[in-house]
């Protein structure tokens, strides 16, 4: 995956890993390393991050199987039927 954006030095910036996990998966510890690649193509830099998952025995459904309503005024779901 190459997916590219700007940073700002002296600057915090939270940046968000999705990870697929196929249904099949063996419920068990996971290891892994996340490269980071910054810098201009021609003199860029990588650094490592490690990553540890647990994946557990069970699958989410892939539709949710219960209706929610959360952070919205009272009622305001039923409004919407």
């Amino acid at each position: 995956m190459e997916d590219y954006f700007d940073l700002w030095q002296g600057i915090n910036q939270p940046i968000w890993v999705d990870v697929y996990v196929p249904k099949d998966t063996a419920a068990g510890e996971y290891t892994g390393n996340l490269t980071i690649t910054y810098g201009e193509r021609a003199q860029s830099r990588s650094v490592g991050i490690p990553v540890n998952l647990t994946v557990w025995d069970f699958a989410l459904p892939d539709v949710p199987s219960m209706r929610a309503d959360f952070g919205s005024y009272h009622r305001a779901a039923k409004w919407y039927e």
